[in-house]
């Protein structure tokens, strides 16, 4: 079974690629783990093991999720 692991919002969540019968919404995926962001997260792109949150006015985040269990966020760009 391959686990896949995503990073939605501020939440670090993991399901399953595999499944056998349908599936509820609520079984789908479990928080592993979650980073707190400076106001609403308006984009976001996971490249190669890094997060960037976009938070409009409010700046840039990146968060390390190559250890999806431990994400750490190293850095906070203001943007004028």
């Amino acid at each position: 079974m391959r686990k896949i692991a995503l990073l939605l919002g501020v939440m670090l969540v993991v399901s399953c690629a595999e499944r056998e019968g349908p599936v509820e919404p609520k079984d789908a995926f479990t928080i592993v783990a979650s980073v707190p962001t400076i106001g609403p997260v308006n984009d976001l792109v996971v490249d190669d093991g890094w997060a960037f949150i976009a938070t409009g006015e409010l700046g840039l985040t990146t968060v390390d999720v190559h250890n999806p269990e431990a994400p750490l966020r190293v850095g906070h760009l203001d943007v004028p």
